[in-house]
């Protein structure tokens, strides 16, 4: 699939998008005006066309990226509006909004539509887009474009139900889970290692490279690989670690909300019964506040 592309936007998704499309020769311009984007794009090479507003724009490729923030969705659609979009397809990238934000777009004769890969783009390597799953959002006359369109970046387009009006926020709140959240607990190992007075780089990531594909395994079965003392009850282990934890107030409140989350899905999957569950909880809520 062979098409011109502008993208709008340099921050952390438009720049992975933009180094996968300049590869492929595929780059009409970028539309950047921050200082941060702009410097991304210096890092990206000298051979790109780059403007800071719309009112710049003197060509409109095959298909227009809008990889901005949501507040500025609206505002880039209107003034999109304006320039010569008949039949061409824009798409915007929030795990949030659904096409229809892009009415203006669609008003004046464009294919639209919302195309979010379900992934992080933090750091980027040539292969962030392989394998991943593009939550996907357009009318169903241009659901084999747009199909054609992720699968050329090596990735799957699905096309979940977004009729419930919750349904997209929770589709994002799932990406949210599994990236920041994970972040986080990442993120707490590693400075109650650092409390504990070892470096974490000894011990965190080879635990967290397991734990990540025994779950990764388990979720085909809908189960996950539970245990440890939260897991198991043990008040009296958990109370160890939370005395450990006195010197560190941040940390102990840290550790005390994740393992309320723990407990209640300990629960859940049957390894608590409710007298271990509530003996847990009573003690983790003393420290939560």
């Amino acid at each position: 699939m062979k098409t011109s592309k502008g993208i709008i936007g340099a921050g952390q998704l438009g720049n992975a998008l933009i180094r996968h499309f300049i590869e492929k020769n595929e780059i009409e311009w970028v539309l950047a005006r921050k200082g941060k984007s702009l410097e991304r794009l210096r890092n990206i090479g000298d051979n790109i066309t780059i403007f800071n507003n719309i009112n710049e724009i003197d060509t409109i490729p095959d298909i227009i990226i809008v990889a901005v923030n949501d507040k500025a969705i609206t505002e880039v659609d209107k003034q999109l509006a304006r320039k010569g979009i008949t039949e061409k397809y824009i798409c915007h990238s929030s795990g949030f909004l659904g096409s229809e934000i892009l009415c203006e777009s669609r008003k004046a004769g464009a294919k639209t539509a919302s195309v979010h890969p379900y992934q992080t783009f933090y750091n980027y390597h040539p292969h962030v887009f392989n394998g991943i799953s593009w939550g996907m959002d357009c009318p169903g006359e241009d659901k084999t474009f747009w199909t054609a369109f992720v699968e050329s970046t090596g990735g799957k387009a699905i096309f979940p139900d977004y009729s419930d009006k919750h349904s997209k926020a929770l589709y994002h709140c799932s990406a949210v889970a599994a990236s920041n959240f994970l972040t986080a607990v990442i993120s707490l190992s590693s400075e109650i290692a650092t409390a504990a007075g070892i470096d974490p780089m000894d011990f965190v990531p080879a635990i967290t490279r397991t734990t990540l594909q025994n779950n990764i395994d388990a979720m085909k079965e809908n189960t996950f690989p539970l245990s440890g003392p939260i897991a198991r009850g043990d008040r009296d282990a958990v109370k160890l670690h939370i005395e450990g934890l006195e010197s560190f107030p941040e940390l102990q409140k840290s550790y005390a909300l994740t393992g309320l989350a723990l407990a209640e899905l300990s629960r859940k999957n049957g390894l608590l019964d409710e007298e271990k569950y509530y003996g847990i909880c009573e003690l983790l809520r003393l420290y939560s506040e």
